[in-house]
């Protein structure tokens, strides 16, 4: 998986974007970045939120949040949440492309941003919103078998999705959602 193709593709893919409304508008970014032990595999490196904090507390998530209305764009919103969470200053990450926008199910209208980080990164997480970092191989989250379907119901609606365990950390709702799309992209492509 060369960096050089997985990034000509996620910039050449055009994503779905829903008109603002109502929704909570939040960005997240997709932070990328080359695996420690096999310099040619990427890994997604993910947090898990804060069980203290009001909205998500306890899940794996993206860093990101709300789009205030001082952010120039949603890049700005999740380079701005990235260095809030994790301490890395927008200037470390390469952003290269966005993912289909997202509304939840719990009302929030998700913009995920991709982003590839340095090799060597150190986070710097504040405890107030980040438990803990992690990160996870992308070609481990490829494979179809790692992954379990759900159905539920929530407020008379049928909601179908996805979860996945690793390590420990259960990845689902809007992380799995995203993770699932990102998947879609890259196997359209060959990827």
């Amino acid at each position: 998986m060369k960096g050089s193709h997985i990034r000509s593709t996620l910039a050449a893919y055009k994503p779905l974007k829903y008109a603002i409304n109502n929704n909570c508008r939040a960005a997240v970014l997709v932070p990328l970045k080359y695996s420690e032990k096999n310099k040619e595999k990427y890994e997604v490196i993910l947090t898990r939120r804060a069980a203290e904090l009001a909205d998500h507390g306890g899940q794996v998530s993206f860093p990101g949040g709300r789009i205030e209305s001082t952010d120039s764009s949603p890049e700005h919103a999740a380079l701005r949440e990235t260095q809030e969470e994790l301490g890395i200053v927008p200037q470390d990450i390469e952003i290269i492309g966005r993912l289909d926008d997202m509304i939840t199910i719990t009302g929030f209208h998700i913009v995920p941003i991709l982003g590839i980080l340095p090799n060597k990164i150190s986070y710097f997480p504040d405890f107030h919103e980040v438990a803990r970092v992690f990160s996870v191989p992308l070609y481990w989250l490829m494979q179809p078998q790692n992954w379990k379907q759900h159905t539920i119901q929530y407020k008379s609606q049928t909601v179908h999705f996805y979860s996945a365990e690793w390590n420990g950390e259960n990845i689902w709702g809007a992380t799995a959602q995203i993770i699932q799309n990102l998947i879609k992209v890259l196997k359209y492509w060959g990827i």
